[in-house]
This record gives structure tokens, C-alpha cells and sequence, in this order.
């Protein structure tokens, strides 16, 4: 006599509904990941401004730096040089 299969329980309903709970999950999980990453990129965004200001206050600092070093030599120099007799 042939065997009977066995019963599994594993009905059209009963897949359907796992898989909308395994949708549901991926979804759930899609949702806080999407919020690490848009977190991740406003703290990224915060840390590039902060260091466009320093290069921005760096290039001030070169240029004002650069003005000075003009002045000493289109000015002070010539003064120097006509002061010690060289001129």
C-alpha cells in the first residue's frame, strides 16, 4: 500500500502571510537604514562646512600675510637699504 503524503500545514494563505511578514521586515529595516545613512550625510554635510570655513579663513590668513610681505618689501626695504647707505 502506498504512503500517504505528509500534511504540512503549508497552505496558499499561510505562505501569503509569511511573505507579507517578510515584506513588512524588509521594509522595517529599509526605513532605519535609509534614516542611518540620510544621518551619516547630515553629519558629513556639517563636517565639509566646517571645513570650508577653515580653508577659507587659511586662504584670508595667506593672503593678509602675503599684503605684509609686500609692504616690507616695496616699502620698508627700500627705506632699510637708503637708511644704511646702500641706495
Amino acid at each position: 500500500m502506498p504512503k500517504k503524503p505528509a500534511r504540512t500545514g503549508i497552505t496558499p494563505a499561510v505562505l501569503l502571510d509569511h511573505m507579507r511578514g517578510m515584506e513588512n521586515r524588509l521594509k522595517t529595516e529599509l526605513k532605519r537604514e535609509i534614516g542611518s545613512v540620510r544621518t551619516d550625510l547630515s553629519h558629513l554635510t556639517t563636517r565639509i562646512d566646517r571645513v570650508e570655513r577653515d580653508i577659507t579663513w587659511i586662504k584670508v590668513s595667506v593672503d593678509n600675510i602675503d599684503k605684509r610681505l609686500d609692504t616690507i618689501e616695496v616699502v620698508q626695504v627700500p627705506r632699510l637699504e637708503k637708511a644704511v647707505g646702500m641706495r
